[in-house]
Parts: structure tokens; C-alpha cells; sequence
């Protein structure tokens, strides 16, 4: 196959991803921090920086362990946001779209789609929820740490949490 033909087939494979992948609603800011806001949770550090996390509800402790293993690496939650949206090109280039492709080939977001309201209890979909809640309170709360292709994916929901468990 010739180098232009080669490049065309990667331009459409890649749109093709481009169109595929999840598109959530708008993220908001303000939103993302008056939904975060709505938790009750305490997270308290021992000497050696463990999080001890306190919630009224399984969702409030949800909410505050998703938002202490935020705190202490941002970065590597930020990759997978990008792994499971199959949007890992996008932030490295185009040596990192065959994992995106797989991504795409397992269907994860299909399944997902398909079973997340009928196959998961209202309690667990609202520690889910609650995880992505944190997520968005903390991108709302340091932008600056926010890489440029994830910014385009937030906010990120319940349903992305249960993608990345299983891609995983």
C-alpha cells in the first residue's frame, strides 16, 4: 500500500473514532461544583497521608475515596479517562490510536449503555455516580491540572467509571 493511501486510511480509521466515541453533556464548571457540594464526607489524613474518609452515606464515602485518590494522582486519572473514551491519540499522537481502536472494537460503551440502569442497583449507581461527581469537583476546582484532550471529555459520569472497571 502506498504512504498516501496508508495516511488516508489512518485519517478515516481515526475519524471514524472521533465519531464514535461518547460525547457527554457540556461540562459546567459551577455545576460540577455545586453537584460536588452536595456531599457530606470528611477526609482526614493520618501522619503518613492515608485517607481516612468519613461519609453519611455509601455515596459520601464513594464521593470522598474517589476525590483522595484524586489528590494524590490527578495524572493517572486523566489517562484512563482518556483510555475508556478511546481518546488516547488525542492527547499522545497517533502511535496510541491502535489502543484507542481497541477500545472501540470491545464495545465497552455499548455494554455499559446496555446494562448500567437495569443491571446495577439505584445504590450502586449512586456511588458510581458519586465517584464521577468527584472527579468533575475536581477538575472544577484545579483546571490548570487538566489536560487538554481530557477537558473536552468532562464531565465525566457513573458509566465511565464502570467502563474503566471493565476495560480493566
Amino acid at each position: 500500500m502506498r504512504k498516501s493511501a496508508q495516511k488516508t486510511v489512518l485519517f478515516l480509521c481515526g475519524l471514524g473514532l472521533l465519531l464514535v466515541a461518547h460525547s457527554p453533556d457540556a461540562f459546567s464548571k459551577d455545576a460540577a461544583i455545586t453537584a460536588g457540594e452536595q456531599y457530606i464526607v470528611r477526609i482526614l489524613r493520618d501522619t503518613y497521608g492515608v485517607p481516612h474518609v468519613f461519609g453519611k452515606t455509601d455515596a459520601d464515602a464513594a464521593f470522598g475515596l474517589a476525590y483522595a485518590q484524586l489528590e494524590d494522582d490527578f495524572a493517572t486519572i486523566q489517562e484512563q479517562i482518556l483510555v475508556i473514551r478511546g481518546r488516547l491519540a488525542a492527547e499522545y499522537g497517533r502511535e496510541k490510536a491502535p489502543l484507542d481502536y481497541m477500545v472501540q472494537l470491545l464495545r465497552i460503551r455499548e455494554a455499559v449503555d446496555d446494562k448500567y440502569e437495569k443491571d446495577l442497583s439505584p445504590k450502586t449507581r449512586a456511588c458510581l455516580e458519586a465517584a464521577a461527581a468527584a472527579t468533575n469537583y475536581y477538575a472544577a476546582l484545579h483546571p490548570e491540572q487538566v489536560k487538554g484532550a481530557v477537558k473536552s471529555l468532562l464531565p465525566v459520569t457513573g458509566k465511565d467509571i464502570v467502563a474503566g472497571f471493565m476495560l480493566t
